[in-house]
């Protein structure tokens, strides 16, 4: 165990499957060969750095961004790109698997005494992932803007959950695929967005808030969406979408 505490916010997964033995990933939802890669960090760097045109035309044509401003802009600036993956199972948690948006620099903190000290008295110096959307009760707060939640690629509300609703949220249950959490007073959605469209709030069931926490999710940054597109870190790209807003300690 190191001395010292990292904390790093970010996405990530909190289940990823391991060997208990030799505490290596085994989860199917993960490139092996990616995850154990010395070079994926430093080829993606260049890609960005070398290659303008290729991640606008990435951005335009898989995550409706033309211009890729953000993203490129913070390149061109020559900042130093941190690394996106973090998976420290020995020091850290073996089950977290964690990207830190490129864009993001000082979501990173170590070697911090009290920092350190403060962790030690509240977690007896384990280490702690805790997903900030759920622990927030998903009204979002900054630097996880939950202004929308996004409902997953590859499901769909159950038919029982859309018909204890109303006629209109049956709709935008079946039809949208973006839920407004703009003022949220319960922890749930006053409101569904889809086309410019305002529909009556969900009852908010204890199913019903179950779907929203496992099948929907805050929008993943476009650095992240386009560190897997380009490395093909998960064996099926719509697994960047189940990345959950994380606060993840660990020891350096």
């Amino acid at each position: 165990m190191g001395q010292y505490i990292a904390k790093i916010m970010g996405y990530g997964l909190t289940d990823v499957e391991y060997d208990e033995d030799t505490l290596e990933v085994t989860d199917p939802r993960i490139n092996r060969d990616v995850l154990y890669s010395d070079t994926v960090e430093d080829e993606f760097r260049e890609w960005l750095r070398t290659e303008p045109d290729e991640v606008r035309a990435v951005l335009k044509d898989h995550f409706r961004y033309a211009l890729g401003r953000s993203i490129l802009g913070y390149v061109s600036d020559d900042a130093r790109l941190l690394d996106t993956l973090t998976y420290e199972p020995e020091f850290g948690l073996p089950t977290v698997l964690h990207f830190q948006p490129f864009t993001q620099p000082d979501w990173f903190e170590s070697d911090g005494a009290i920092s350190t000290v403060e962790h030690w008295i509240h977690h007896d110096k384990a280490a702690v992932a805790i997903d900030a959307l759920e622990e927030s009760n998903m009204k979002g707060f900054w630097p996880y803007n939950a202004g929308s939640m996004y409902r997953h690629p590859d499901v769909s509300t159950p038919e029982a959950l859309v018909d204890s609703q109303s006629e209109d949220v049956q709709e935008a249950l079946d039809h949208f695929d973006v839920v407004s959490t703009g003022r949220i007073p319960g922890g749930l959605w006053d409101s569904m967005t889809g086309a410019d469209e305002l529909v009556p709030e969900p009852q908010a069931t204890p199913e019903l808030r179950e779907h929203f926490l496992t099948d929907w999710n805050v929008e993943v940054p476009r650095d992240l969406r386009l560190f897997a597109y380009k490395t093909g870190i998960f064996n099926d790209f719509n697994t960047v979408y189940r990345l959950r807003p994380l606060i993840y300690t660990y020891w350096s």
